[in-house]
């Protein structure tokens, strides 16, 4: 994260204020395949994907050359292409696609999506920027990996990265219904038809019944919720296992340049 200079002139009371355009760039560091995609975005509701602008690195299989653009994320499906806009808070001007100038390059591992991105006026406190990433195989096809990175724009650092497997989900969703099917259903049913005499007699036998099938059906449950939200509790961490969120501090060159 880099902020870019004012277009406007420099006065004593501009330098003061925070920009409102910014340098974003965004590498992933084990792309296995050549139909990768790499996705950047921000929106209002911060770590969640509605509402938000993306923008996007990804190749195809036919030519493996990277390719940029920009979207609008409006529901959990794939996104419309020359979608992005901008917010309905620009004081009246035509809202902008907030990624502008997006540049994608790729070398043999590596994914880079490279974009100016302009500061919505939503956004009061520039210390703590929540944006949202994604990167899997197949653009416009669910996410390997997601989450979301909490940027001081102010020192370009990251303070928290939160990631989440969607190959992790579908494992946990799997073994939450094979446990509530082939274990706690099948107990259940045993504990009432053969297990109620000696230990588990009358009444034990009843609020074991009651009990598996009651895990059986929470199991289950919270295994269908897995899915269809697509659950974003992720394992604080500053780094990503498979993304790198770059981030660059040019106090330093600043200081040079005086």
């Amino acid at each position: 994260v880099k902020p870019l200079p004012s277009s406007s002139s420099s006065s004593s009371s501009s330098s003061s204020s925070s920009p409102s355009t910014y340098l974003l760039q965004v590498t992933h560091t084990s792309v296995s395949s050549s139909n990768s995609y790499l996705a950047i975005g921000h929106g209002p509701l911060k770590e969640l994907m509605i509402g938000a602008n993306t923008a996007v690195a990804f190749t195809t299989q036919n030519d493996n050359q990277a390719k940029a653009a920009a979207y609008f994320l409006d529901k959990r499906s794939a996104p419309q292409d020359n979608s992005c806009r901008g917010s309905d808070d620009d004081d009246g001007a035509a809202p902008i696609c907030p990624f502008q100038n997006l540049q994608a390059t790729k070398t043999k591992n590596n994914l880079t999506i490279t974009t100016t991105w302009h500061l919505p006026k939503f956004v009061t406190n520039v210390s703590d920027v929540t944006f949202i990433f994604a990167h899997g195989t197949r653009w416009k096809s669910f996410h390997d990996f997601y989450g979301h990175a909490r940027v001081n724009l102010n020192t370009g650092r990251a303070s928290t990265v939160v990631a989440q497997s969607r190959r992790d989900i579908y494992a946990l969703h799997g073994a939450l219904m094979i446990a509530a099917w082939l274990g706690a259903t099948p107990l259940a049913s045993l504990a009432a038809r053969a297990l109620r005499f000696g230990l588990l007699a009358a009444p034990r036998w009843f609020w074991l019944h009651v009990s598996l099938q009651a895990c059986s059906a929470l199991w289950f449950l919270y295994a269908v919720a897995l899915v269809l939200t697509g659950d974003d509790d992720g394992n604080d961490d500053d780094d990503d296992d498979d993304s790198d969120l770059e981030i660059a501090d040019d106090s330093d060159d600043d200081d040079d340049d005086d």
